[in-house]
């Protein structure tokens, strides 16, 4: 355990003391995302972003960090920057659920946003997932229970199933 706190310390250290370097302030970041600590990891980040603006994998860590600590709107910016450098479902699949989670949900565009990766990926659990949720939210039963049915489909015994089985048995 000491040697650990060595660790994390001489990580913090470095990124404190080059701010020009970009793999200690992901590194950093990375740690304190790890320990759910989404704002010092985006101080980080945010650092990293501005030496290296166009560096795909830290926009999207840079979005996720955003994501994960519930401010959708500015995660919502960073994945539309990831996705105008390259396509990529995972990214496209968030900024759907970006869209579904934030304080004023806009379920419509949550929809076509996983639509859209779904076009990419078909058997994206994740987004059927998360596109049946959307569907059942505004209130489609008939094509939330169609997703649900592609995802029994797909993976009939995954987790995934399972928890959006008892959300949508609660209501």
């Amino acid at each position: 355990a000491q040697a650990m706190l060595g660790d994390v310390q001489e990580t913090l250290d470095k990124a404190k003391n080059e701010p020009e370097n970009v793999e200690a302030q992901m590194k950093a970041g990375d740690m304190y995302a790890q320990i759910g600590r989404f704002d010092r990891a985006l101080e980080f980040y945010e650092q990293a972003n501005k030496i290296k603006p166009d560096d795909l994998p830290l926009i999207i860590k840079t979005g996720n960090a955003y994501f994960d600590s519930q401010q959708y709107e500015t995660a919502e910016k960073w994945y539309l920057k990831a996705l105008g450098k390259k396509e990529d479902t995972n990214v496209r699949t968030d900024l759907g659920i970006t869209f579904l989670e934030r304080q004023n949900p806009d379920i419509d565009r949550a929809i076509t946003e996983f639509q859209k990766a779904l076009q990419a990926d078909p058997n994206h659990l994740p987004t059927i997932y998360n596109l049946s949720l959307a569907y059942h939210r505004k209130g489609n039963l008939e094509e939330s229970k169609k997703y649900m049915a592609r995802l029994d489909e797909l993976n009939p015994q995954g987790e995934l199933s399972e928890r959006l089985r008892k959300i949508l048995n609660q209501n």
